[in-house]
C-alpha cells in the first residue's frame, strides 16, 4: 500500500470514528430530552438545520444549479425515508432503553443487508453469512432477555431503525454507482426528510424549554455532523475497511450511560453486545462480495 494510500485510510479512519461519536451524541441528547418533545419535531428542527447548512455549502460550491439536477429522483427520495426511519425508531425508543442497547441494535444493518440483497437483487445468501448472522442474534437474545420486563415492543423497535440502516447503505451504494455529486445526495437527504415531517412536526409542536432548545440545538449540529462525515470518511477509504467501525459507536455509547445516567450494563449484556459485535463484523465482511456485484 503506497504512503498516500495509508494516510487516506488513517484519516478515513478519524473521520469515520468521528461520525459515529457524533451519531451516539445526537441519540444520547435525544434520551435527555426525555419524551418531552416529540420524536417528529426533533427530526424536522434538524432536517430544516441541515437543509440550510446546505442550501450555504451548495452555492459556495459555486456551480449554479446544476448542483440540484438528478436523474435517480426517487432513490434519493428511498434514501432519505430509509435516514428518516433510522432516526425516528431509535428517537422513540431510547426515552425507555439505554443509549447503549438502542444504538448497538441501530447497528444491526448488516445482518439485514444479504436478506435485502436477495428479495430485491435476487443475490444468493453465502452460507458464510450465518458465521455472522447466528451468533449476531444470539447476543439480541442475550440482550432483550425475552424472559424480562424490558422485552416489549418498544424493546425491537430499534431494531427497525436496523433494518432502515441497511436500506441506506444498498441506496448509497447505487447513488455512488450512477456518480451521484455527494453535496446532492445530502442536500435532497434533509430538504426530503424536512418536507415528510413538516405537517406532523408542526402538529405535534410543542413549545421546548431553554434547556430543550440546547438540546434540540445539540442534536441538529451533531445529526447534521454525523451525516456528512460518513460520507466524507468513505471518500477517503473504501466501505468495506470503514464498516466495522459503526461498532465503536457501541462503545461512545456505554461511555455516555456510564458517564450522565450511572449505568453499568450486566455481565451477560455485555457478552452478548460483544456477540453483536463479533457478528456483525463477520457479515460485513462476508458481504463486501455481494456489495460489489450490485
Amino acid at each position: 500500500m503506497s504512503g498516500v494510500h495509508k494516510k487516506n485510510l488513517f484519516l478515513g479512519v478519524l473521520v469515520m470514528l468521528f461520525s459515529f461519536f457524533c451519531v451516539t451524541t445526537t441519540n444520547t441528547f435525544v434520551k435527555l430530552i426525555d419524551n418531552r418533545i416529540n420524536p417528529l419535531q426533533i427530526i424536522l428542527f434538524q432536517n430544516i438545520f441541515g437543509v440550510i447548512l446546505m442550501t450555504f455549502i451548495c452555492f459556495s460550491a459555486k456551480r449554479g444549479l446544476a448542483i440540484f439536477k438528478t436523474d435517480h429522483f426517487w432513490l434519493l427520495f428511498l434514501r432519505a425515508m430509509a435516514g428518516l426511519g433510522a432516526f425516528f425508531f431509535v428517537f422513540i425508543s431510547i426515552p425507555y432503553l439505554s443509549v447503549a442497547n438502542a444504538t448497538l441494535m441501530m447497528n444491526t444493518a448488516p445482518f439485514f443487508v444479504p436478506f435485502l440483497l436477495f428479495i430485491f437483487f435476487k443475490k444468493p445468501i453465502d452460507h458464510l453469512l450465518w458465521f455472522g448472522i447466528i451468533p449476531g442474534f444470539l447476543g439480541l437474545i442475550l440482550i432483550l432477555r425475552p424472559s424480562s420486563a424490558l422485552f416489549q415492543w418498544i424493546s425491537v423497535v430499534p431494531l427497525i431503525a436496523g433494518l432502515s440502516v441497511a436500506v441506506i447503505l444498498i441506496t448509497l451504494r447505487r447513488l455512488h454507482h450512477y456518480g451521484e455529486d455527494t453535496l446532492r445526495i445530502l442536500f435532497y437527504l434533509f430538504l426530503f426528510v424536512a418536507l415528510v415531517t413538516l405537517p406532523l412536526g408542526i402538529y405535534f409542536w410543542t413549545a421546548p424549554t431553554a434547556k430543550d432548545y440546547l438540546f434540540l440545538l445539540g442534536t441538529a449540529i451533531f445529526g447534521f455532523l454525523g451525516q456528512t462525515t460518513v460520507t466524507i470518511a468513505m471518500r477517503l477509504a473504501s466501505p468495506q475497511a470503514l464498516a466495522p467501525l459503526c461498532y465503536s459507536s457501541v462503545v461512545f455509547a456505554l461511555l455516555f450511560d456510564w458517564w450522565i445516567w450511572h449505568s453499568i450494563p450486566s455481565w451477560l449484556s455485555l457478552f452478548g453486545i460483544a456477540l453483536v459485535i463479533l457478528g456483525g463484523v463477520l457479515a460485513l465482511f462476508f458481504e463486501v462480495k455481494s456489495l460489489k456485484k450490485i
